[in-house]
């Protein structure tokens, strides 16, 4: 008989994953053409991680000198392309060096809202207690963090608790699980996929490098699901074996279909630490629809 008998901590089994909740959006590159008028468009508006580019396509030299010297450029002959990357949102005006009267205007939007979530333990046991830790985005304190709850089967999530961050954007959380226990934060109307764990088997100790390697697979899965699953929901399972430990990671969205999903994902860097340990992982569509991960690791690993 297969008893069920642990936690899970929102976005990660094992302690797993600290999930960035807001999938981050692709960087940009916005290009300005320098010609004999100026720069062109003038003003250009870019989020915090966008790249500009300034491509002279006049016939006389010309370079992009920021006024507080935050970016300078070569001098650029025809042809030749400048590029800055800005990651401080405000506003940063330039100037041509060669024509002092020829202006411009970046101006950078704030990142999107994102916290991150994980927990202290890598081993989460049914009736132990432990600490939901993150960070949120803006790295500030005073900032209003929402933590939920839910046992899964049960009527969904509920509100546990409201807490404030400390220095640096932190938060910690005390928290003490029971069976099947599914948690997930909020940060600004942003909130993370929901993560159901399964525990199946007697826990029992494991090597210290059979943990990590648990954890980390963990970790990268949920990644990914994040990221490129486009799934609603993700369910982990961690199978207590007489010999190891079996791990699962099956998401809802859209499988290996070329079209929709970016390729790697970090499958052969699981792949690697599942071997590092004595183990196999296979990586593929789901039995039914979406993409699964498992990993078989043997308690031959010591550390």
């Amino acid at each position: 008989m297969t008893t069920r008998a642990a936690s899970t901590l929102g976005a990660a089994l094992l302690g797993a994953a600290a999930l960035v909740l807001s999938p981050a959006a692709g960087a940009a590159t916005v290009d300005i053409r320098i010609d004999r008028t100026g720069f062109v468009p003038a003003s250009v508006t870019v989020n915090a991680g966008d790249t500009v580019r300034w491509t002279n396509r006049d016939t006389a030299d010309h370079q992009v000198v920021s006024e507080t010297a935050a970016f300078v450029s070569a001098i650029l002959k025809p042809g030749q392309s400048y590029s800055f990357t800005f990651q401080t949102p405000g506003t940063f005006r330039y100037r041509d060096g060669l024509k002092p009267a020829e202006r411009g205007t970046v101006r950078v939007n704030a990142p999107p809202a994102s916290v991150t979530l994980a927990s202290t333990a890598p081993i989460v046991v049914y009736g132990t207690q432990t600490h939901l830790v993150g960070v949120v985005s803006s790295k500030a304190a005073g900032e209003q963090v929402k933590v939920y709850q839910a046992i899964v089967g049960g009527t969904g999530y509920s509100l546990l608790t409201v807490v404030t961050t400390g220095a640096g954007g932190a938060f910690d959380v005390p928290v003490s699980p029971a069976v099947l226990t599914a948690y997930a934060v909020e940060y600004k109307g942003v909130s993370s996929v929901e993560v159901r764990v399964q525990v199946r088997g007697a826990p029992h100790p494991l090597p210290s490098l059979l943990e990590v390697a648990a954890y980390r697979i963990v970790q990268e899965s949920l990644t990914n699901v994040l990221r490129h699953a486009g799934s609603p929901t993700a369910t982990v399972t961690l199978t207590y074996l007489e010999a190891g430990v079996e791990v699962e990671v099956l998401d809802e969205g859209c499988g290996v279909v070329p079209e929709q999903c970016p390729a790697g994902h970090g499958i052969t860097g699981m792949r690697e630490r599942a071997a590092a340990v004595g183990g196999r992982l296979e990586a593929g569509p789901g039995p039914q629809g979406g993409f699964r991960v498992w990993a078989q690791l043997p308690m031959g690993a010591r550390g």
